[in-house]
């Protein structure tokens, strides 16, 4: 995608409502695939607004530099204590966000803010995807095994342990 596309793309998000008229207006042009376009753009303005983008993207900017903190606090040189650390930590706050943005019926941006981006931005499975790579390369099978079953089992049970938490007691 050229940085014309992006831009114009971008200005679409922020600047218009999907509406009859700008369907039309679509419609009419010449040169594109109008169709495909306005296909494009009433299921991309029915799903997600230019705000939700900002929601998302600043959020997530706080939850990766709390990863990055932990990353930093926690020693990882044997085992890597803080990506597993951080990411069952993150599956309990995004089963308690959920359970919590759920019950109080919070709006559609703080729900984005909470999941999306905080825990998006915190959790990390390409680390996580990295790291487990690098255990079955050096051949540390026992931690590899150690590490993936760790991680699976003690993120969904953090994850449930959050969501039912909140659900209980509601």
């Amino acid at each position: 995608m050229s940085v014309l596309n992006f831009l114009f793309i971008a200005h679409l998000v922020f600047c218009f409502r999907f509406d009859a008229d700008l369907s039309r207006r679509l419609r009419n042009a010449r040169g594109i695939h109008a169709d495909f376009l306005t296909s494009f753009l009433s299921f991309f303005f029915g799903i997600i607004s230019g705000m939700n983008f900002l929601i998302v993207f600043l959020s997530g900017g706080l939850g990766s530099v709390l990863r990055y903190a932990a990353g930093l606090a926690v020693p990882s040189a044997l085992f890597p204590w803080a990506t597993l650390l951080v990411n069952v930590v993150g599956c309990l706050a995004i089963g308690l966000l959920s359970g919590l943005t759920t019950r109080f019926m919070m709006g559609e941006g703080v729900r984005l803010a909470l999941t999306v981006g905080l825990c998006g931005g915190f959790t990390t499975f390409s680390t996580f995807s990295k790291e487990t790579l690098e255990l079955a390369v050096s051949g540390r099978w026992g931690v590899f095994g150690i590490y993936v079953a760790g991680s699976v089992f003690l993120g969904l049970a953090a994850a449930a342990l959050g969501f039912f938490c909140v659900r209980c007691n509601g």
